[in-house]
């Protein structure tokens, strides 16, 4: 994404010519995605053992759902179990919630989750224009909060954090996010920096955005190369997503368009939502982040990669992986290319979360 998208009107007009179109989007995806389940082009959906919603501090009575699920080893403890906060992608404007279904069911069953309760929380979060970033990354702390204030279901010293897309976005957010505000508490009551903490033991990312800063990657797929696993995010959607997502959160602000030009640029400067922009010592001790070779995104996600490598104090996994799009793993089928690099990254998420548990994997 960039800014360099965005239309910097705030009038009532510029909403509802992103809202309209919006909503036909978000029509589509959802009976869309509910015919390719129904005749097994997409996966089905994984079923949670109970659902939450969660307060949002946006107020107005609103909520944030949350699908639970849980493990053999969970189901049968008694015990405050590991948690893995999940967030799905959505461009910040579609409904997504349960689409990561095949990664839930394969880190639940994996061999290294034998013996390791785990609860992961598939969790909604705003969408825009209508709640308008950062909402987002605010939704995903009042469920971190929310964790916290239930230490009796959750281990605090075992939570894990990760996403796709938009999703993976949120989850390095969060984890910067509450990362420097524990470093700069344990510096203030004399810590050692090589004493503290992460209070967010990992980060799992699949093609995130790491920074809305600069110009737009330009990608083409070569004409040889047919049948690709994945999507090629164009322009146009590219634009959607920028205009709705950093639209402002009351409209007619009375700004003019060079103000709202600046307020948007300090927006995506902040660390949280230009994750490439954090200092490396707020992220969490182990970070996974895969890329996608036809995919817009990959730039800002390959420096951030590189970026933690070059900090001791991270563990970095993950890779770019080759001859696939944006969103791969979700359309990729059985036999097709791509199919057994989707394993690889659902391996991977699944051995982040036990390595941050100290299981043996």
């Amino acid at each position: 994404m960039s800014i360099a998208d965005a239309n910097h009107s705030s009038s009532h007009w510029a909403y509802y010519r992103l809202l309209i179109p919006i909503k036909i989007m978000r029509f589509g995806t959802e009976y869309g995605e509910k015919l390719g389940r129904a005749v097994g082009e997409l996966p089905k959906l994984a079923k949670p053992v109970s659902k939450l919603n969660i307060p949002s501090r946006s107020g107005g009575g609103r909520t944030i759902r949350v699908h639970v699920h849980k493990n053999a080893a969970a189901l049968g403890s008694e015990k405050p179990t590991a948690v893995h906060l999940n967030w799905h992608g959505s461009g910040w404007i579609l409904p997504g919630l349960g689409s990561d279904s095949e990664f839930i069911r394969q880190t639940l069953h994996h061999p290294s989750m034998t013996s390791y309760p785990l609860t992961i929380l598939d969790c909604d979060y705003a969408k825009s224009p209508e709640y308008p970033c950062p909402m987002d990354a605010e939704d995903a702390r009042d469920v971190y909060d929310y964790v916290l204030q239930n230490p009796d279901l959750y281990d605090p010293n075992k939570i894990t954090v990760g996403g796709f897309s938009a999703g993976g976005s949120i989850a390095l957010g969060l984890s910067v996010e509450v990362g420097h505000e524990a470093r700069m508490k344990a510096r203030s009551e004399g810590v050692p920096d090589e004493k503290f903490v992460h209070p967010i033991r990992a980060v799992f990312s699949v093609y995130p955005v790491a920074t809305w800063e600069g110009p737009r990657e330009v990608v083409r797929v070569p004409k040889e190369v047919k049948d690709l696993p994945g999507m090629v995010l164009p322009l146009w959607f590219s634009k959607y997503i920028t205009n709705a997502h950093l639209f402002p959160p009351k409209r007619n602000t009375g700004l003019s368009w060079e103000e709202e030009k600046r307020r948007k640029e300090e927006l995506i400067h902040r660390p949280i939502v230009s994750t490439l922009n954090a200092d490396s010592e707020d992220f969490s001790p182990i970070v996974t982040i895969y890329t996608a070779q036809y995919d817009h995104l990959m730039r800002g996600a390959e420096e951030l990669r590189t970026k933690l490598k070059e900090e001791s104090r991270v563990r970095v996994f993950g890779r770019k992986v080759m001859g696939v799009g944006h969103g791969w793993d979700q359309l990729v089928k059985k036999d097709q290319f791509g199919y057994a690099e989707r394993d690889e990254t659902y391996d991977g998420g699944a051995r982040l979360i036990a390595m941050a548990g100290d299981v043996e994997v």
